[in-house]
């Protein structure tokens, strides 16, 4: 902001206010500035290299001239804001950044996600003819192997052979097959 101030006749003073606007990279630009002690006939400098364009109400243009480093400057004079006025302007014609960058990062985003979620979900374990489940074969096969040990227990502390004895135990070991079966069919990929 530069402020030379300078008295002229009455006790007003001139107010020079150079903004650098933000844009956002939009192409266009409207500025609504509150101005509570108003302004007597603004005057606009744009370069005349930027091809700007600037529209607002009673905006007149008024003869191009040279800065101080020789470079063409378009003036624009307004009327005159009152105190509690606003100073309205658009500016067009600004360069802008161009967006497809980000509307191919949110798109690329938005598919990486739903790709990991559709593919980066466990497979499904597979069950045994019975319906069980890995975690329940394995429950299984402890309980078959408890009662297989306690019947070889019992095989070894009896002074006869029994039967009924030899009997359990193959039927036990029967099963323990079929659960390392199931256990190898459920750990099969999908």
């Amino acid at each position: 902001v530069g402020v030379p101030p300078t008295r002229t006749a009455g006790l007003s003073v001139e107010l020079r206010v150079r903004y650098v606007l933000p844009t956002g990279g939009a192409r266009r630009f409207e500025l609504n500035q509150p101005m509570p002690n108003g302004m007597e006939s603004p005057l606009l400098l744009t370069p005349a290299s930027g091809n700007l364009t600037i529209e607002a109400a009673g905006l007149r243009p008024l003869k191009d001239e040279a800065d101080k480093s020789g470079n063409a400057v378009k003036l624009y004079e307004m009327p005159p804001i009152a105190p509690g006025g606003k100073l309205t302007l658009t500016v067009t014609g600004l360069p802008s950044r161009p967006r497809n960058g980000r509307v191919v990062a949110a798109v690329l985003t938005v598919l990486m996600m739903a790709a990991a979620f559709l593919f980066g979900r466990r497979p499904k374990v597979k069950g045994t003819k019975d319906g069980l489940t890995a975690d329940q074969l394995v429950e299984r096969r402890e309980k078959l192997f408890a009662e297989l040990v306690e019947i070889e227990r019992s095989r070894r502390e009896a002074t006869q052979p029994e039967p009924r004895l030899d009997d359990r135990r193959r039927e036990i070991i029967g099963k323990l097959e079929g659960v390392y079966r199931d256990l190898a069919r459920a750990a099969e990929p999908a």
